[in-house]
């Protein structure tokens, strides 16, 4: 928590102790194919059409 605190730079009382350690829900599932085909068009390529609105390639690794 205090590392969490530190980097909002907030102060870690205001927390109250009541900030969960684990994420309760589950995690998620992978997307469908008609989620999947629905996003396709959107993402497909996006780095490369950022890059190119940049004018530069672009550190994607993280």
């Amino acid at each position: 928590m205090r590392t969490l605190a530190a980097f909002l730079d907030v102060d870690p009382a205001g927390f109250g102790g009541k900030f969960p350690r684990a994420n309760a829900a589950p995690p998620c599932g992978p997307f469908d194919e008609e989620a999947a085909a629905f996003m396709r068009p959107y993402f497909d390529g996006l780095t490369e059409r950022v890059d190119g609105m940049i004018g530069r390639p672009l550190d994607w690794s993280l």
